[in-house]
């Protein structure tokens, strides 16, 4: 799990706004998965699953369904955006342990919708006017994470014998953080 992904779990922002966590049955399943996938004994395999249940978990919240439609093309609160970086960041996590099991097909696929999900956020993160600091953080940390994300992509594309589609989105990827900095 890389470090934005921790630390959004530890700070537990996805408890800042009900509609993010409906019930605490979810809360107690997000808990179980992240306190799995954090222990240091937990075998490659386990943490594997443990990341898919994890975002079918995030997949199901309902501000992530309204963020996915797209019928919302509005602005969105600080924890839908917080949640939304957690979760680019949670298919990244899961795609890079996928490589690690030999699942390069399954990989391939995480990495695709890791990076759709950082570009969606980072779209609509710079719809927002007057961006708070807070907001150009999450925009900053979605880039880096897609640009994490590309690189690891594009060697999955490559040892499964296909054209990289991530060389595009480097590039769109690389003025956005010319643009945040």
């Amino acid at each position: 799990m890389d470090a934005d992904t921790a630390d959004g779990l530890q700070r537990g922002k996805w408890y800042a706004d009900r509609q993010l966590v409906p019930d605490e049955a979810t809360g107690a399943r997000i808990a179980l998965y992240k306190s799995t996938i954090s222990n240091p004994e937990t075998d490659k395999f386990t943490r594997v699953s443990c990341l898919a249940k994890l975002a079918s978990v995030l997949d199901l919240l309902p501000a992530v369904r309204m963020f996915d439609s797209k019928k919302s093309d509005g602005s969105c609160g600080m924890s839908t955006y917080d949640l939304m970086a957690d979760r680019a960041g949670v298919y990244g996590d899961l795609a890079a342990a996928q490589r690690m099991t030999g699942d390069i097909h399954g990989a391939a696929h995480m990495y695709d919708r890791a990076a759709g999900v950082s570009e969606a956020l980072i779209k609509r993160v710079a719809l927002e006017k007057g961006m708070a600091e807070d907001i150009e953080d999450i925009r900053t940390c979605a880039t880096n994470t897609l640009l994490r994300i590309l690189d690891e992509w594009a060697d999955v594309e490559q040892a499964l014998g296909r054209n990289s589609k991530s060389d595009k989105l480097r590039q769109r990827a690389e003025k956005w953080r010319t643009r945040t900095r």
